[in-house]
């Protein structure tokens, strides 16, 4: 009979589950600015068309100009999903789950891991890896194949990113342009008060929409993806090495250390693992 893997030591599982943090940190920011705003007995001076089609406008026009619609939209998407991205395993936990893997494989043979593909599918780069070792793949070809399927993982993310840090460096720089053109609207009509405040509001509402924009809400994202990036890399490394490690029919004790090398510095695995 196969022993199965122990069910403590499984990753957590990559379902869609709603991440508190970004939601509430999101909620705070717009919340107190709101709040702030509200107090203001005039709180629709606030709301000005024109330099929010500047700003907005202006952002989306120069990101679709450097990266394109089809960029534009896929990170549109990925940026909707930010608040329920996959909970990922801990790195350490992670570990152990390999060892665990690679000690099966070593002990019933390489063949007895067929079955457990799908429970391994939620893992790309490790399954893949797996599936390449099944159909014999030589070692020598899968570091290429492995880094190829670990590129494919990121790049969405990776994608995203860039884009989201375009426009948050964008959005600030419309704000400035969008000040300059209330400036002069306001410059050439010195002579009709009336017309002062509202170009006076827009060369300073789009300086606000701007900072707001590209500092409250698109930096931020883009640190949330960093950080998503950050933590996936690592994961798919291991399982990398982990496949590699099979490949060659190394022993698990040696896979720890490789594996110990890449968690966190405050993470190491126990010496009896």
């Amino acid at each position: 009979m196969k022993a199965a893997l122990p069910s403590r030591r499984r990753p957590a599982a990559r379902g869609i589950g709603l991440e508190i943090g970004t939601l509430a940190g999101l909620l705070a920011t717009f919340g107190l600015l709101g709040l702030a705003i509200a107090l203001d007995a005039n709180w629709r001076a606030f709301l000005d068309p024109a330099a929010l089609l500047i700003v907005i406008g202006g952002t989306l026009a120069v990101t679709t100009t450097a990266f394109g619609p089809a960029q534009l939209l896929h990170s549109a998407r990925v940026t909707a999903r930010l608040a329920a991205l996959p909970r990922l395993p801990d790195p350490l936990q992670h570990a152990r789950w390999l060892l665990d893997l690679a000690r099966t494989a070593r002990r019933e043979g390489l063949v007895s891991l067929e079955a457990r593909l799908p429970e391994y599918g939620t893992r790309q780069v490790l399954a893949r890896g797996l599936l390449y070792l099944l159909e014999g793949r030589a070692a020598a070809q899968l570091p290429p194949l492995l880094r190829r399927e670990r590129h494919r993982l990121l790049e969405p993310l990776l994608t995203a990113e860039a884009v989201l840090r375009r426009a948050a460096e964008t959005a600030p720089a419309m704000g400035l342009m969008g000040t300059l053109i209330g400036l002069v609207a306001m410059l050439v009509r010195l002579d009709d008060p009336q017309g002062i405040g509202p170009a006076m509001a827009v060369a300073l509402l789009t300086t606000f929409y701007g900072a707001l924009l590209g500092h409250a809400l698109l930096t931020p994202l883009a640190d949330k993806l960093s950080r998503q990036v950050e933590a996936e890399s690592r994961l798919a490394r291991m399982e990398e090495l982990t496949v590699q490690s099979l490949a060659q029919g190394e022993n698990p004790r040696y896979l720890a250390s490789i594996l110990e090398g890449c968690l966190p510095p405050l993470q190491q695995l126990d010496e009896s693992v």
